[in-house]
C-alpha cells in the first residue's frame, strides 16, 4: 500500500489514551509520554499496513472484522481497517479481559 489511510479514533479510544498518559504521568512523565509516541507511531504504520496485526476472530472464536496489534508488552490497539480509514476503536491495558468487550466503530477522524 503506497498510500496511508486516514486513523480515525473512536471517542472511547481517545479517552483511552488520555487515560493511559494521565496514569502514567503520575510516576513519570517522560515514560508517559514516550508511551503516547509508541501508541501513536503504531497508529500511523497500521494506516500503511491495515491488515499487519492478528484477526480478533482468532483471539475471540467470535466472527468480528477487528484486529489487535501489541504495542508494548503493556498495551493493545485493537482497531478495525476499512478501505478508507483505520478505525481505533480501543486502546486497552493488555490485563484487561478486553476479548469479551462488544467493539463498534463509532469514530471521528483524528489527524486525518
Amino acid at each position: 500500500m503506497d498510500e496511508a489511510l486516514k486513523i480515525k479514533f473512536d471517542p472511547r479510544a481517545s479517552k483511552n489514551l488520555a487515560n493511559i498518559k494521565q496514569y502514567i504521568s503520575k510516576y513519570d512523565e517522560r515514560a508517559a509520554q514516550k508511551t503516547v509516541e509508541a501508541i501513536i507511531n503504531v497508529t500511523k504504520l497500521l494506516s500503511k499496513q491495515p491488515f499487519l496485526g492478528p484477526s480478533l476472530e482468532g483471539r475471540t472464536g467470535r466472527k468480528s472484522a477487528h484486529r489487535y496489534f501489541v504495542v508494548t508488552p503493556n498495551y493493545i490497539i485493537i482497531y478495525t481497517p476499512s478501505n478508507y480509514a483505520i478505525h481505533i476503536n480501543r486502546i486497552v491495558h493488555a490485563r484487561q479481559n478486553w476479548t469479551k468487550w462488544k467493539l463498534t466503530n463509532s469514530s471521528r477522524s483524528l489527524g486525518g
